[in-house]
């Protein structure tokens, strides 16, 4: 299976749109790491501060890969997973 390697760069609004989902990101996952100290509720059911800061982390790391790995990048890997997966 042969692929072609293309240098294009993001399209405008698909940079901007991945930017304001970056920064949602980290908003929100500093708004749930740090929801326990600050008496914040974001879930809609109670959760333990544990789990608030577990689920703060995870989304503050999506923030940051969105906004250090270029989203050209994530394409391939998805495809590569996907296709390991159907493989099984």
């Amino acid at each position: 299976m042969s692929t072609q390697s293309s240098n294009q760069s993001l399209s405008a609004p698909l940079r901007a749109a991945i930017s304001i989902a970056a920064l949602l990101n980290v908003l929100i996952g500093l708004a749930f790491l740090f929801g326990p100290e600050l008496k914040l509720n974001l879930w809609p059911a109670p959760v333990s501060g544990e789990l608030k800061r577990f689920i703060g982390a995870i989304i503050l790391a999506n923030g940051i890969v969105y906004i250090t790995v270029d989203a050209i990048f994530l394409v391939p890997v998805a495809y590569i997973y996907w296709l390991h997966e159907r493989s099984d």
